[in-house]
C-alpha cells in the first residue's frame, strides 16, 4: 500500500447531485469521483481533494468541478505506482527522488491523466 490517510465527504453535496448516482448489475450504488493528493496543504491541513467526475461534456464547457470533500495523506512507502487498463501491473515511480511531471506524462501516456 503506497498511501494511507483519512477524510470527509460532504454527503449532502452527493445527494443533491442525485441524478450522478448509478447503479450497478450487482443493485449497489455509488458515484465517480476523483481525486489529488496535492504537494502541498491547505490552511487545514488537508493535501487530498476530492470531487465528482465530470462529464465529457462538463470538461468541454470548462463548467466548475463539483467539490464532494477532503482529506490528508498520512502515510507514503515512497513510491507511486501508475495504473491504466492497459498496463494493470503499473509502473512504479519513486517518490521524492526528483521524478518530475514530465516522467508521470509519459508513464500515463502523454496528459499526465492516468484515466
Amino acid at each position: 500500500m503506497s498511501v494511507i490517510g483519512n477524510g470527509w465527504i460532504n454527503w449532502s453535496r452527493v445527494i443533491s447531485e442525485e441524478s450522478r448516482i448509478r447503479k450497478t448489475k450487482g443493485g449497489n450504488q455509488g458515484f465517480a469521483f476523483q481525486f489529488a493528493l496535492n504537494d502541498e496543504t491547505d490552511d487545514y491541513g488537508n493535501n487530498v481533494t476530492l470531487w465528482m467526475t465530470q462529464t465529457e461534456a462538463e470538461r468541454e464547457s470548462k463548467a466548475k468541478r463539483i467539490f464532494i470533500g477532503n482529506g490528508r495523506a498520512q502515510f507514503n512507502n515512497g513510491k507511486l505506482t501508475i495504473v491504466s487498463k492497459d498496463n494493470p501491473e503499473g509502473t512504479t515511480l519513486k517518490v521524492g527522488d526528483g521524478t518530475d511531471t514530465q516522467v508521470a506524462k509519459e508513464v500515463a501516456g502523454g496528459d499526465g491523466l492516468p484515466f
